[in-house]
C-alpha cells in the first residue's frame, strides 16, 4: 500500500555545508624558494588568500618546508582561519622543535581560540632568555586573563611593558584587562597616556571606539572610528564597526552605502559583505540578506554572519537551516548567549522539549541569567507538563522583566487549568493592561479550551470578543473551528459566513470554506469561494494555486492550465514553479523549463527555479546541464548547491569527481563534520567501506560527547545492511548523548526494519515519557501498529499525531487509508486524504491514497484520473498499478486492467499482491 513509502523511510543524514571559495593553482618558475618569496611578498601586501595558494604550493614540492608551513599557518590565521593555522603550526614544532617562534605563534593561536591553557604549555616549553622577552609575556598575561586571573594578568602585562616600554600592544592588553575587571578610570588612563604618544596608534582607538559604544555615546565612537579611517585608510574593521553603529542608530541607507564603499575597495574581504547583510535584514529583506551574509562567510566564518543568517532562515520561517548557521555561531564563540537562546526557542517551536531545556540552561548556568532564556526553559516544562518547576521559571522571567506579556498570558493558562480561576485572572488582566490593545490573549484563551476540547468555553469565549468591528471576522473563524470540532458543520459554515461580512478582505475563512467542500466533494463551491477571494484580490496565488489544483484533480485541464498561468503572471516564485510542475506532471518538460527560464530570467537568484531546472536535467540524465544550474546556484547558496553538485556527479557515476569536491572543501575548513560525514557516503559508494567506517569514527573522535559522529557511522553500516552493528552503534550514541532524540528515533527505525518490533515500541514509549506529544514517536508507534495488524492502535496514534501537528502529510495519508480500509468514516477519510493532496500536491504516494479513496466513494472517473498521475510518477509501483486496475475494472476496461495486473504481479511480492492475483484470474476467467 502506498503509506508503506513512508513507514520505510531510510535513515539519512542532513549535510549543511559551507563554501569558503577556492585559491587557483599557481606555480612559480623558480621552485619552493620562489613561491615562498612571493608568498610571504603577498602576506605583507595583504593578501594572506594569494599567499595560502603560493606557500601550499610550495609545500608540495618539499614536506619538510617547514619556513613555507610556519607563514602558511600566519596567513591562516589572517584570513581567521584559526583551526588550518593551528594544523600547520602543530605541524611545524614537530618537524623543527627548536623553532622559537612556532611556539610563540601556536601559543598566540590558542589565546585566539580562547584556550589560555594549551597558550601556557606551550610558551612552558620556551627557554632561557626566550621564556622572558616581551612578547612572551604579554601572550603569557592575556592568557590568565582569560582564566580570569586578573593579578597574574596585571603582573606579566606591567613587566612586558617595563621590559620595552614602547610596546603599545601590551599596554592596550593592559586596559582590556583593566576593563574585565571593572576599572574602567584605570583603563581610560592608560588608553589615553598610549593616544598622547601615539595618536593614531590603532588598536588604542579601537578599544576607545569599544568602551565609548559600551557607555553609550555612539556619536563619539563614531568619530573615534573616523579617526582610526583617516590615519588608517587600509583598515576594514574600522568603518565596518562605524557601519554597525549606523544600523543601531536606524541609520540603514547611510550604513547600506557604507557597505556598497567597503566592498568595492575591499571586494575579498567579508566586511562589506557581512554589513550589507545585517542592513538587509533589518529591512526585512531576508532573501537579499540570505545573499550577502553566505558571500561575507564565504570569505571568513565569523560568529555574527553566522547569527545573522541564522537569524534570516528564522524568519523566512526555515527552522532547520536557522539551527544549522546558529550553532556554527556557537562552534566559533560557544559563550554567545544570543545565538543558544534562540537555538532554544527553534527547539521549542519544534516541540524538541529536552533539547530546548537543556540549551535554556546552559545559558542561564553560564552565568547570564536571561529573562527570555527562563521564559523559555518555564515554557518548555510546561510542554512536559512539569508544572510547578515550569511556574518558578515562569515567576523569574517576569521578575527580571516585568513586561513579557507573553509570561503572565503562560502562567494565566497554567492557573486556569488548575481551577485558579482568581490567579488566571491577575494574570491576564497584567497581559492586557501591558499591552489593551492585542486581541491575542482571547485567541489564546479560546485556542487553550480548545485543546482541553472544551468548545463550548471556546466559543462563548470568541463571542465575548466580539464588537461589531473588522476584527470580529477572526473572532468567528474561530468560532467555526470549534464548531467543525463539535462536528456542527452547518453552524460553522454559517459562523464563516459572518466572517467573511465581517471582513470581506480576510481570507482566510474563504479558503477554510473551499477546503470544507472540497473534502465533502463539492468541488464546484470550492471553486465559488476561490473566485470570490479572485474578485477582491486578483493577484492572490493562494486562490489561483487551489482553483487550479481542483480544476487539474477534475480534469478539467484547459482551465487549470489558465489558472495556474495565471499564477505565474503574479511574478512570483511559487507560481512559475506551480506551472513548472504541472507541465512535468503532464510529461511536457519543454514547457516546464521554458518556464523556469523565464522564472530566472526575471530573477537571476532564483534558488528554487535553479534547483527544480537542474533536478529536470539530472532525472532526464543530462548531467554536463545539471551540474551547470547547480554551479549558478553555488554562487548564490553554496550551502544548498553542494549536495545537488555531488548528487549529479553520482547520479553520473562520477565518484571521483565530488568527493575531489569535498575534500576541497574540507582542505579549506579542516576537521568539518558534515563534510566529513559526506566523504563517509561517497566512500561507501565507491566500494570502499573501510574508509568510510574509518572516516565516521574519525568524527567521533572528534567530539565524543556528540551523536552526531555515532549516526553517521550507524548510517554507514545500515547502508551495508550490516543492522546489529548499525543498531550496537546507535546504543553507544545514547551513552554518549542520551537525550538525544533524533538517536532513539533512528534506532526505533533500525529495530522497526529488523521487524524487532517489541523493541521499537520500546524506545518510542520512552520518547513518550520524556515529550508525550513527541509527533515523530506517535507517528512510528502508529506505524509499528500498522505493520502488526493492530489497525485500531495505529489509528489512534494517527490521530494523536495529527492533533500535535495538523499538517503531517504521512499520518494524514496512512489514516486516510486506513479509513478507507473500514477503520474509520469514508466520508472523514476523504476530508484527510483531501488535505493531504492539497499540502503535497507533487506526491506521487497522497495521489495514490487520494485516488484509491475516491474509488471507494464510487467516484470511479475521478480516481482513475489521479490514480494514472500517481502511476506516472510511480511506473514500477505494483501497488499503484493495482488501484489502477481496480478503477479501470470499474469502468468496464477489462483487458487494461487485466494487462496492468499481470505487469504488478510479475514484479513480485507486495502488500496487496494476493488479491491482485485474484484479480487476474476473475478477470481472465471471465473472457
Amino acid at each position: 500500500m502506498s503509506r508503506y513509502r513512508f513507514i520505510f523511510a531510510a535513515l539519512t543524514t542532513v549535510f549543511v555545508l559551507l563554501l569558503l571559495g577556492a585559491g587557483c593553482s599557481e606555480r612559480g618558475a623558480g621552485g619552493k624558494e620562489e613561491l615562498f618569496r612571493k608568498g610571504l611578498q603577498m602576506i605583507s601586501e595583504n593578501n594572506p588568500r594569494g599567499a595560502i595558494v603560493l606557500l601550499r604550493n610550495a609545500l608540495e614540492e618539499d614536506q619538510n618546508f617547514f619556513e613555507a608551513r610556519f607563514h602558511l599557518a600566519r596567513a591562516y590565521s589572517r584570513t581567521g582561519n584559526s583551526d588550518a593555522a593551528e594544523k600547520e603550526l602543530k605541524k611545524v614544532v614537530l618537524q623543527s622543535p627548536g623553532f622559537r617562534e612556532a611556539h610563540i605563534e601556536l601559543a598566540r593561536i590558542h589565546v585566539q581560540k580562547n584556550k589560555p591553557d594549551e597558550a601556557l604549555r606551550e610558551l612552558g616549553k620556551l627557554g632561557g632568555e626566550s621564556a622572558s622577552t616581551a612578547e612572551v609575556l604579554e601572550i603569557s598575561g592575556w592568557a590568565h586573563a582569560l582564566k580570569e586571573e586578573y593579578p597574574e594578568a596585571v603582573e606579566l602585562l606591567r613587566k612586558s611593558i617595563r621590559q620595552d616600554s614602547n610596546r603599545t600592544s601590551a599596554a592596550v592588553s593592559l586596559a582590556r584587562v583593566f576593563l574585565m575587571q571593572g576599572e574602567s578610570d584605570e583603563a581610560k588612563r592608560l588608553i589615553a597616556e598610549v593616544l598622547q604618544r601615539e595618536p593614531s596608534q590603532k588598536d588604542a582607538l579601537f578599544l576607545l571606539a569599544g568602551m565609548q559604544t559600551s557607555g553609550h555615546a555612539i556619536e563619539e565612537a563614531m568619530a573615534t572610528y573616523d579617526r582610526i579611517i583617516k590615519a588608517h585608510p587600509s583598515s576594514v574593521d574600522a568603518p565596518f564597526k562605524k557601519g554597525i553603529l549606523m544600523v543601531e542608530k536606524g541609520q540603514h541607507a547611510q550604513a547600506l552605502t557604507m557597505a556598497e564603499a567597503l566592498i568595492r575597495d575591499f571586494p575579498k574581504d567579508a566586511q562589506g559583505y557581512s554589513l550589507k547583510g545585517m542592513v538587509l535584514f533589518y529591512r526585512k529583506q531576508y532573501n537579499d540578506a540570505i545573499i550577502a551574509l553566505q558571500k561575507s562567510l564565504s570569505l571568513m566564518p565569523s560568529t555574527g554572519g553566522y547569527y545573522f543568517l541564522g537569524l534570516s532562515h528564522y524568519y523566512r520561517n526555515e527552522p532547520e537551516q536557522a539551527l544549522s548557521q546558529l550553532q556554527r555561531a556557537l562552534d566559533l564563540t560557544p559563550s554567545f548567549t544570543q545565538a543558544r537562546i534562540l537555538i532554544a526557542l527553534v527547539f521549542l517551536q519544534q516541540k524538541r522539549t529536552d533539547d530546548a531545556i537543556t540549551e535554556a540552561k546552559r545559558v542561564i548556568e553560564g552565568g547570564r541569567d536571561n529573562a527570555l532564556a527562563r521564559n523559555i526553559l518555564g515554557s518548555a516544562y510546561m510542554a512536559k507538563g512539569r508544572y510547578d518547576e515550569g511556574m518558578v521559571e515562569l515567576d523569574r522571567a517576569v521578575a527580571l522583566d516585568p513586561k513579557l506579556v507573553d509570561v503572565h498570558i503562560k502562567k494565566g493558562l497554567y492557573h486556569l487549568n488548575k481551577g485558579r480561576f482568581r490567579e488566571a485572572e491577575t494574570e491576564l488582566r497584567t497581559a492586557v493592561q501591558i499591552t489593551p490593545d492585542v486581541l491575542n490573549t482571547r485567541l489564546l484563551l479560546a485556542s487553550y479550551y480548545l485543546r482541553t476540547k472544551e468548545h463550548e468555553r471556546a466559543v462563548k469565549t470568541l463571542r465575548e470578543g466580539l464588537g461589531g468591528g473588522k476584527t470580529d471576522a477572526v473572532l468567528y473563524n474561530n468560532m467555526a473551528a470549534a464548531l467543525m470540532a463539535q462536528g456542527k458543520s452547518a453552524d460553522a459554515l454559517r459562523q464563516l459566513q459572518k466572517a467573511k461580512e465581517a471582513d470581506p478582505d480576510y481570507f482566510t475563512p474563504y479558503f477554510n470554506i473551499a477546503s470544507y467542500h472540497a473534502a465533502g466533494g463539492n468541488h464546484e463551491k470550492a471553486l465559488e469561494e476561490y473566485r470570490a477571494v479572485l474578485q477582491r484580490s486578483p493577484e492572490s496565488l493562494s486562490a489561483l494555486l487551489g482553483s487550479a489544483a481542483l480544476l487539474e484533480a477534475k480534469g478539467r485541464d484547459q482551465e487549470a492550465l489558465a489558472a495556474y498561468k495565471k499564477a505565474k503572471e503574479t511574478g512570483k516564485a511559487q507560481g512559475f514553479l506551480a506551472l513548472a510542475h504541472y507541465y512535468l506532471r503532464k510529461k511536457d518538460t519543454g514547457r516546464a523549463l521554458d518556464t523556469l527560464d523565464e522564472a530566472i530570467k526575471g530573477n537571476p537568484r532564483s534558488i528554487e527555479a535553479l534547483e527544480l531546472k537542474g533536478k529536470i536535467h539530472l532525472g532526464a540524465k543530462k548531467y554536463r546541464e545539471a551540474l551547470h544550474v547547480f554551479e549558478r546556484i553555488e554562487a548564490y547558496d553554496p550551502d544548498r548547491a553542494l549536495p545537488l553538485i555531488v548528487s549529479s556527479c553520482i547520479e553520473a557515476r562520477e565518484y571521483k569527481t565530488a568527493m575531489k569536491k569535498v575534500e576541497g572543501r574540507l582542505q579549506l575548513q579542516p576537521g568539518r563534520q558534515d563534510l566529513m560525514a559526506e566523504a563517509a557516503r561517497l566512500h561507501l559508494l565507491m566500494g570502499n567501506p573501510q574508509k568510510a567506517v574509518e572516516t565516521a569514527s574519525a568524527i567521533i573522535q572528534q567530539k565524543p560527547g556528540s551523536s552526531y559522529g555515532y549516526r553517521v557511522l550507524a548510517s554507514v553500516y545500515e547502508s551495508r545492511n550490516e543492522m546489529d552493528k548499525a543498531v550496537d552503534v546507535l546504543k553507544e550514541a545514547l551513552r554518549a548523548e542520551g537525550s538525544d532524540t533524533a538517536v532513539k528515533s533512528s534506532l526505533a527505525g533500525l529495530y522497526t526494519k529488523k521487524r524487532d518490533y517489541a523493541l521499537a515500541l520500546g524506545v518510542y514509549e520512552s520518547m513518550l515519557k520524556s515529550d508525550a506529544r513527541n509527533a515523530a514517536a506517535l507517528f512510528g508507534m502508529g506505524t509499528v501498529y500498522d505493520l502488526t495488524g493492530k489497525k485500531r492502535e495505529a489509528v489512534a496514534k494517527y490521530r494523536q499525531v495529527l492533533e500535535e501537528s495538523g499538517n503531517h502529510v504521512p499520518a494524514l495519508n496512512n489514516l486516510a487509508f486506513l479509513y478507507t480500509e473500514g477503520y474509520g468514516s469514508k466520508e472523514e477519510a476523504l476530508q484527510l486524504a483531501t488535505k493531504a493532496y492539497r499540502i503535497a500536491p507533487g506526491n506521487a504516494e497522497v495521489m495514490d491514497t487520494l485516488g484509491y479513496v475516491l474509488l471507494r466513494k464510487g467516484r470511479t472517473e475521478e480516481a482513475l484520473k489521479m490514480l494514472e498521475r500517481a502511476a506516472a510518477l510511480l511506473p514500477n509501483n505494483p501497488t499503484v498499478q493495482y488501484h489502477v486496475a481496480l478503477a479501470l475494472k470499474e469502468r468496464g476496461d477489462r483487458d487494461r486492467a487485466a494487462a496492468l495486473l499481470h505487469r504488478a504481479v510479475q514484479t513480485g511480492d507486495f502488500p496487496e499482491a494476493g488479491e491482485a492475483r485474484g484479480l487476474l484470474a476473475e478477470l481472465r476467467g471471465g473472457r
